[in-house]
């Protein structure tokens, strides 16, 4: 199984595991929810939920093969490390924890944040974090000192999610303010604001050259050109 032939979906009291092609379930992995995201090979899925845990699940099996312990609230944010060796969550208690994966040990915990933290995502490079939170701001991370390194501050409300462009010198950022912002890393000068949502952005993308970034709300999937 992988992220591009199956979609996991993250419901109120489990996680379900669908093909794409015929939109049929099977595997639903009981016990967690809210959200989830593929490991790189396709193999293993991470949640995160409102019992203040994560979890990784082995996907062929739905066996559940680590419990991450340490949040104080619910974690809302998870991702993997391109080597599949790491996990990053952030939550309610607005801190991110870095996790290894093999002995569900607590590496990190990156504090900084002064509300909720709502999004993160790995460098592809896994040297740097990126994150999101309600405390309107997107911060960059370095993994191996726990730092932050750069405070991205435009937006005028929550940031719901962070992506970074693939060479790693741009991060995109989505908002509760209905707007996409793009960010130089090195600087952290904001380059682009990308308008056009009614409500606020929940999900961000960029495609394979880096050209054009996708916005996902509420209310449409928008797609901008981005011009740096």
């Amino acid at each position: 199984m992988s992220g591009d032939t199956h979609l996991a979906i993250a419901c109120w009291t489990n996680v379900e595991i669908l093909e794409v092609l015929s939109g049929k379930c099977i595997r639903t992995l009981e016990g967690h929810s809210y959200y989830v995201t593929w490991s790189s090979d396709g193999g293993r899925i991470c949640s995160g939920s409102f019992d203040h845990t994560v979890r990784v699940w082995e996907v062929s099996s739905g066996k559940c093969l680590q419990i991450l312990k340490g949040h104080s609230h619910y974690v809302k944010a998870v991702s993997w490390s391109s080597d599949g060796g790491r996990i990053c969550s952030g939550g309610d208690d607005t801190t991110m924890r870095v996790w290894n994966v093999s002995s569900g040990k607590c590496l990190h915990t990156l504090e900084g944040h002064s509300s909720i933290v709502t999004a993160v995502s790995w460098s592809s490079d896994d040297g740097r974090i990126c994150s999101g939170g309600e405390d309107n701001t997107v911060r960059v991370w370095d993994v191996s000192s726990g730092k932050c390194m750069q405070t991205l501050k435009g937006h005028s409300r929550d940031v719901n999610a962070v992506s970074w462009s693939s060479d790693d010198t741009r991060i995109c950022s989505g908002s509760k303010d209905e707007t996409v912002r793009v960010w130089d890393v090195s600087s952290g000068k904001c380059l682009q604001t990308l308008e056009g949502h009614s409500l606020g952005v929940n999900t961000v993308s960029w495609n394979r050259d880096d050209s054009r970034i996708c916005g996902g709300s509420y209310d449409t999937v928008r797609v901008g050109r981005v011009e740096w």
